[in-house]
């Protein structure tokens, strides 16, 4: 399972991905995404990305009390200030997933050293 957050589809919408990325996506063939990603990258960065996700068929995740919560739970621990990271982060914990696809390696990483998964390798995009 893969992770995607919305820097992956905004990078995707900005300048085609390098090759050996989305070819390494699809061999996941499993990817998750907060609902909440959605709303992040589908505000201003459609066509490309829109394409690219529907592409990748991304598995997506509602955000309810219990992540929302833990996400809350992630921000504290790190002293973050980006909920929608924090989210992505708590999602991937939830799923045991074994990336996160993102922009924002730094900011991430650190959310996912404080979580029950520390194993979720974070990779940059």
């Amino acid at each position: 399972m893969v992770v995607l957050d919305a820097g992956f589809f905004v990078t995707l919408a900005k300048r085609a991905a390098p090759n050996a990325l989305l070819v390494r996506a699809r061999e996941r063939k499993s990817f998750a995404v907060p609902a909440t990603t959605i709303a992040e990258f589908w505000r201003t960065h459609r066509g490309r990305g829109e394409a690219r996700f529907g592409w990748l068929r991304p598995r997506v995740i509602s955000v309810d009390e219990a992540l929302a919560r833990r996400a809350g739970e992630l921000l504290a621990a790190t002293r973050g200030s980006n909920a929608m990271d924090a989210i992505v982060v708590a999602l991937a914990e939830r799923l045991s997933a074994a990336e996160i696809y993102t922009s924002d390696h730094g900011d991430i990483e650190k959310l996912v050293r404080s979580c029950a998964h520390p194993r979720c390798a974070v990779v940059p995009v």
